[in-house]
């Protein structure tokens, strides 16, 4: 989540907001509030899923029968975000699954690498983990990395099960492309689709129950065709936050305008709905558009600022509605001027 200025303008984006349930704090708004513009992500406006518990049961469940038929399992996936997600539910539930190992591939390597300098800010059961006992909660004895392509070679030589993590999530190409060439065949193996697929990709069509493909060979530089006789399995596991965590986090913030951003237009639009009576004008802009915000004022009149006493008698000479940036507590928040009375109370 990044706030700026411009023209005169509070802006916000949200980017991708995550959920309440995922490893990440969850966002926190109290300091963000009455933006004059939120650009907000909307990949699943309109809809929500399962629990988290119930979602990764049954990730679980499809895992453990993958494997213990002696399959393969490759799990498509980013590696920003869902890498660490998943290696989190996986640790978490190693003792429900055999004992294999866990192959992960490409630029989820180097992700994790930055994720580890930063457990602190991970939610409080994961930095408690950390700085009380030591504990890394993506890494364990079953994590690997493959040291050549010979080596992987060798992996779909031979029978027996393991777990493949490989990017990109929605199969465009990389590392998932090529292991999915190799493993497709055999209906022993799982497939398991993560989250949001974006139409044109092979990850949407295998959920959309496609299972002839032309694909790219990205070692051999040739095209191959791929019919899939393996399980393919879709779970909602996403860093996007749902329906009603993106209502919940606008209602919040409250923005003068809202641009919705990053969905589906029938999602952006169902998001819309549920939310205008939380915020003024509502845009929803196709690729490309561009979006004029004219100057409130100059850039040196956007830097000055008087600070004053929080004092109940501002509630009454201020007008209402009128944006008002409050130090409290030694931080900086944003309010209207009518919640002055109560923050003075409290500053007191």
């Amino acid at each position: 989540m990044t706030e700026f200025l411009y023209n005169g303008y509070r802006i916000i984006f949200s980017g991708d907001l995550g959920t309440s349930s995922n490893h990440l704090r969850y966002w926190r708004t109290d300091d963000l509030a009455y933006p004059d513009v939120l650009i907000c992500e909307g990949t699943y406006g309109g809809k929500n899923r399962k629990g988290r518990e119930e979602i990764a049961r049954e990730f679980v469940d499809s895992i453990r029968a993958a494997l213990e038929r002696g399959g393969k399992v490759l799990l498509p996936i980013f590696a920003v975000g869902k890498t660490q997600e998943v290696l989190k539910i996986l640790k978490d539930n190693w003792n429900k699954l055999p004992n294999v190992d866990i192959y992960l591939e490409g630029m989820s390597i180097e992700t994790l690498r930055v994720y580890e300098q930063f457990l602190i800010y991970m939610d409080d059961r994961v930095r408690r983990g950390y700085l009380f006992n030591n504990i890394n909660p993506f890494r364990w004895e079953a994590l690997k990395t493959f040291k050549s392509l010979s080596e992987r070679r060798r992996l779909h030589l031979r029978d027996g099960p393991c777990i493949i993590m490989a990017p990109s999530g929605m199969l465009r190409g990389g590392w998932s492309v090529w292991h999915m060439i190799r493993l497709a065949s055999s209906e022993k193996n799982l497939i398991g689709i993560l989250g949001h697929m974006e139409k044109g990709t092979v990850g949407y069509d295998l959920v959309n129950n496609v299972r002839e493909f032309r694909l790219f060979d990205m070692i051999t530089r040739k095209e191959v065709d791929v019919k899939v006789k393996c399980e393919v399995a879709a779970f909602e596991i996403s860093a996007h936050a749902m329906h009603n965590e993106l209502c919940n986090y606008i209602s919040r913030v409250k923005p003068e305008k809202l641009i919705l951003v990053h969905g589906e237009e029938a999602n952006l639009l169902s998001l819309a709905e549920s939310v205008k009576q939380h915020t003024g004008e509502i845009i929803i802009p196709s690729n490309g558009d561009k979006i004029d915000l004219q100057a409130k004022c100059t850039s040196d009149e956007a830097e000055k600022s008087v600070e004053i006493p929080i004092s109940e008698d501002l509630a009454i000479l201020l007008p209402a509605s009128t944006k008002v940036k409050v130090r409290l507590n030694g931080k900086i928040k944003y309010a209207k001027s009518e919640d002055l009375k109560s923050l003075a109370r409290n500053a007191s």
